[in-house]
């Protein structure tokens, strides 16, 4: 007989991390699936993420994500730098998960451009869409 808590500590222990450059923004995108508690702070730590800042990131995955879907995190310290955590690897044929991949990925992209002085108007919108869709393709090859 299987322990269920063991078997979900199980596959929070296992993770994944990748990287998605955007260079003509000079910014990036870091994927988080999964994870320990430590496994988050090491990732925080190597991104060069502040010390307190990397310690309240990690707490709040540890106490805010167990029933959430993906969050983006986007350190002060680290202000190039942008978080999308899933608690688990996201199924890439669930409709609603899609949903939720998109409308994390449209956070990240309203950062990285926020960030560049690129405000939404009628005249950038195309580099909002084009940077959502880079993002969307590259985060497809990764988990494909």
């Amino acid at each position: 007989m299987s322990d269920p808590f063991f078997t979900e500590a199980l596959k929070m222990a296992q993770h994944e991390c990748f990287h998605i450059l955007v260079p003509q923004w000079h910014a990036r995108l870091i994927v988080i699936i999964g994870g320990t508690y430590e496994q988050h702070l090491e990732i925080f730590r190597k991104r060069r993420v502040g010390k307190e800042e990397a310690l309240d990131l990690a707490n709040y995955l540890k106490s805010e994500m167990k029933h959430n879907a993906a969050v983006v995190l986007q350190p002060n310290t680290r202000p190039r730098a942008q978080f999308v955590y899933f608690p688990k690897r996201p199924s890439l044929t669930s409709p609603v998960t899609v949903g939720t991949i998109a409308h994390e990925l449209l956070h990240v992209t309203v950062g990285i451009l926020t960030k560049s002085d690129v405000r939404l108007t009628a005249a950038s919108e195309e580099a909002y869409t084009y940077l959502h869709g880079h993002l969307m393709q590259e985060f497809w090859k990764r988990l494909s």
